[in-house]
């Protein structure tokens, strides 16, 4: 559960930059904030999670997609200058991991939560350990 708050984080510094094709990410990652956070808000119930399991998954990969080729862009691009988080930012993210605990304290929500961000967390994974190599 921590490691998603860390892939969150990571999205927002990567892509918080002043360069129009980092933007781009920054946007993309903030609208999957929302999404992920959206698709949370209506369930109370295991079922309701379960249900909701396959589009969590897809959309935490999509996140840590863009995390990971703002990361890339800004290697080849050394030259993006960063910038400070908005208060939306920082909205979004609070926003996000009060869902996430929310669902979390459903019987069995944790579980499903991790499971649906396994795959995505070991991409992360791999491309930091691939990174720190070079």
């Amino acid at each position: 559960m921590q490691n998603i708050y860390s892939i969150i984080l990571l999205l927002i510094v990567l892509v918080s930059c002043n360069s129009q094709p980092l933007d781009d990410f920054h946007e993309e990652g903030n609208g999957l904030v929302r999404s992920i956070t959206e698709t949370l808000k209506p369930i109370h119930t295991r079922e309701e999670l379960l249900k909701a399991a396959p589009r969590l998954k897809g959309l935490f990969n999509d996140l840590v997609s863009v995390a990971i080729e703002a990361n890339e862009y800004s290697y080849y691009h050394p030259e993006s200058e960063r910038i400070n988080l908005s208060p939306e930012d920082h909205y979004l993210s609070d926003a996000l991991r009060e869902e996430l605990n929310r669902v979390c304290h459903i019987e069995g929500g944790r579980e499903i939560v991790e499971k649906c961000q396994e795959e995505s967390l070991h991409r992360l994974d791999a491309f930091l350990s691939k990174s720190k190599k070079s």
